[in-house]
């Protein structure tokens, strides 16, 4: 049937199109698999497997020693972090002066100091404190109890012993002690561990590692201390302690035969401080040697299968390794090609890659056509930062990849600004500044490549302009011919468009990542431009000269008349003061103390804007005023934005706001007139009363009622004058009183508005 099924295989392979590398691989494949096999196995089976067993048994005693050791280390260990706590000052002479009374911090620092304690060793489960002087006390880590007579009496004799250190043995617990203060020789209390009985089991199962022996400690009179392994061993434990009982040598190990079975035997003392342990670990040698006892019945098994397994791995093998040509295969589409049974798989490979190869070269062509397009998308977000990731290799890599070869060249920025488009009106229209900008970078690359062979223009955004250069060595030596150059680029652009230049020239660098920071520095530099000049060029290089040349006069003057005239709502005002602040500010002649100074006026208006409560979102909305005002150069445009888009809101909103604020001032002040008629209400009492000034209030009260305030209370007074003549018979003087005024004026008051006195007034209502 094997042989049907191998038959099958190869009139696949001729039907799949396989050539003739896929049949001597496969027969070369199942040779070098399965020779090999049969020499190993037979080898393993003869001459290993008695070296196994030995040294399984070796690594099973050395493992154990190892074990032992750490069992050791741990109660040394615990040993050891007792006597430590014993000597510490806290267990020291002051507790014979402990105020079990009013002592309460301390009581409580003893009870965290306990608790502590029990979390830093494992084995650890609880800590107690006996005081024997001056009163019998017990202290956990959770209460302290008196002792009673019995039980002083027992502490008592344990510290007459004169042993610091002392282990007890119970059959429910294994306690450690010692005596407090350590190191002196009248010690008055006891510190004391109760291990914990789970994690000693566990500390003691580690010396039975295939957890099919049993293991015991026993004190030097033959106590079995604590012991590990199910009660089937305890017939195996009293033998084993008989034996080892008997032996001279304090460590050793030996075979001991037990029930049919053999056990590796080992044992030694732990000295402990005050007493001397034995451990006994005795493990079964079947398990010790199970492992190889089985490698070996199923040794021969494998060398029977190998055969079989190396037949189907070579198979599967040789198809997996055919998946390479497999796939180029499909790559260059075989079946079209008609490989044949007779014909060599890598021939027929190496005549379609050369087909491939001319076809990679017809594309590579029209890659160099869209190579300068590539490049300069990779020049952009080289100077925008955003290849700062990249290493120094890195970048050059792709610098000559896009057709940019660096080696011992430098790199210089030279950033172009176009001012004086705002003056262009009839020229150019609103829209047309990334117009413009295209037609000056294309004259700044025809005039940068007849002087530098390896240039690069960058468009930044509207108006402004980049060109990336990359000078040949020695550095320094062609930085004459970049100003020569920044010279005719001005000279072209403005004959030809009639705008302003401004160029900046960044100092020179040999590290392409250096490229974000040329760039940046030059724009900073274009920022110290004179105002009043038409071309410019800054030298970045010399940028501390420029700084340090910065004079910084702000109108602080004009600045607070501005902000008054914005609180009055004095618009003319405000625009003629704005003008003055830019033209004292023009003065200077640096851009960035314009832009500078403008941006502290809009600071200070929107300080002023909080100070009168209210938010500048709610005049601005979300428009951040720092990064448009920011981005402007021209001062035209500063000014510009500061009036259409700073002042004109602020007014605006004032402008309402105040309208709404008089309204409610003017109608409380009515209310109050109507209701304080009859006091000597004043127009100043209202308004300190409104919280406001009585100028203020007048011209309101005028603009809202159309009348002032005087004529107001007048015609309050006298309506109430005129209700109380016609409707009651209160005397005319006491009326006068009543509605504020003094008879005589009342008298005057009423003839002049009336045409007839109070008492005529009151004769005619009645009659009619």
């Amino acid at each position: 049937m094997m042989k049907r099924s191998i038959q099958n295989r190869f009139t696949n392979m001729k039907a799949s199109g396989r050539g003739k590398f896929y049949r001597v691989s496969l027969i070369t494949i199942l040779f070098t698999t399965c020779i090999p096999g049969l020499i190993i196995g037979s080898f393993i089976y003869f001459f290993i497997n008695h070296k196994i067993e030995t040294e399984l048994q070796q690594i099973h005693q050395d493992r154990l020693a190892q074990t032992i050791k750490s069992v050791d280390d741990q109660f040394s260990y615990l040993e050891l972090t007792l006597t430590h706590w014993a000597h510490d000052p806290v267990f020291g002479d002051k507790l014979k002066q402990l105020d079990f009374i009013n002592g309460y911090k301390q009581i409580f620092d003893l009870y965290k100091t306990l608790l502590v304690m029990e979390g830093t060793h494992p084995l650890i489960q609880d800590m107690e404190l006996i005081l024997l002087e001056p009163q019998g006390y017990l202290f956990n880590s959770v209460q302290y109890v008196h002792l009673q007579s019995e039980d002083l009496e027992r502490y008592r004799r344990l510290l007459e012993e004169n042993r610091p250190v002392h282990w007890t043995l119970s059959d429910t617990s294994l306690t450690v002690s010692h005596s407090i203060p350590g190191g002196i020789s009248r010690p008055f209390g006891i510190l004391k561990v109760t291990l914990n009985e789970s994690n000693t089991q566990q500390l003691l199962g580690t010396l039975d590692p295939y957890n099919n022996g049993s293991v015991f400690l026993m004190d030097e009179e033959g106590a079995f201390i604590r012991h590990s392994g199910s009660q089937k061993f305890s017939e195996l434990n009293a033998k084993l302690k008989e034996k080892v009982m008997t032996l001279e040598n304090k460590r050793g190990a030996f075979v001991m035969d037990w029930h049919g079975e053999k056990y590796s035997v080992s044992y030694g003392e732990m000295n402990r401080l005050g007493s001397n342990w034995v451990f006994v670990s005795a493990a079964s040698m079947s398990a010790i040697t199970q492992p190889v006892a089985e490698v070996t019945k199923i040794i021969i098994m494998i060398s029977a299968l190998g055969l079989t397994i190396a037949l189907l791995l070579s198979w599967f093998a040789s198809q997996w390794l055919y998946r390479p040509i497999e796939k180029l295969k499909r790559i260059f589409d075989a079946a079209s090609n008609n490989l044949t049974d007779s014909q060599d798989e890598f021939e027929w490979i190496s005549k379609q890659w050369e087909h491939a190869t001319n076809e990679s070269l017809n594309l590579n062509t029209r890659l160099k056509q869209q190579l300068p397009r590539l490049r300069e998308g990779f020049i952009l977000q080289l100077v925008q930062g955003h290849l700062y990731a990249m290493s120094e290799v890195e970048l050059r890599e792709r610098m000559h990849s896009y057709g940019l070869a660096m080696g011992e060249a430098t790199i210089c920025a030279v950033v172009v600004q176009l001012t004086g488009f705002s003056k262009l009106e009839g020229r150019f229209s609103s829209g047309d500044q990334g117009l413009v900008s295209f037609a000056a970078a294309n004259m700044m690359e025809e005039l940068a490549a007849a002087k530098f062979n390896q240039v690069q223009i960058v468009h930044f955004h509207d108006l402004w302009i980049g060109l990336l250069i990359v000078m040949p060595p020695p550095e320094g030596s062609q930085r004459k011919q970049v100003f020569e150059l920044a010279q005719d680029m001005i000279d072209a652009i403005h004959r030809i468009l009639k705008i302003n230049v401004t160029i900046s020239v960044s100092p020179e660098s040999r590290s392409m990542r250096d490229g974000y920071v040329l760039f940046e520095e030059a724009k900073r530099a274009i920022g110290y431009r004179e105002l009043g000049a038409v071309n410019q060029i800054i030298d970045a290089d010399k940028l501390e000269a420029f700084e340090s040349e910065i004079r910084i006069d702000y109108p602080l003057a004009i600045e607070k008349q501005i902000l008054h005239a914005l609180r009055s709502g004095e618009r003319e005002s405000v625009e003629r003061l704005l003008g003055e602040f830019m033209a004292e500010l023009a003065e200077q002649g640096k851009e960035v103390n314009v832009r500078q100074n403008m941006l502290h006026l809009l600071g200070s208006i929107q300080h002023s804007i909080l100070e009168a409560g209210i938010d500048p979102f709610r005049i601005y909305g979300k428009t951040d005023l720092y990064e448009e005002l920011g981005g402007l150069s021209e001062s035209e445009e500063l000014l510009a934005q500061m009036k259409f888009g700073v002042i004109e809101p602020f007014l605006k909103y004032f402008g309402n706001r105040d309208e709404i604020r008089f309204n409610q001032m003017v109608e409380q002040t009515m209310n109050m007139v109507h209701e304080l008629y009859e006091t000597d209400i004043s127009l100043e009492m209202c308004a300190e009363t409104m919280g406001t000034t009585s100028y203020t209030l007048s011209k309101a009260f005028r603009q809202t009622t159309g009348k002032n305030f005087i004529d107001f209370l007048t015609d309050v007074r006298l309506d109430k004058a005129r209700e109380l003549l016609r409707d009651t018979e209160i005397k005319v003087n006491d009326i006068a009183q009543q509605v504020g005024y003094q008879p005589s004026y009342f008298h005057r008051i009423f003839k002049k508005r009336e045409g007839l006195s109070p008492t005529k007034f009151r004769e005619n209502s009645r009659q009619k």
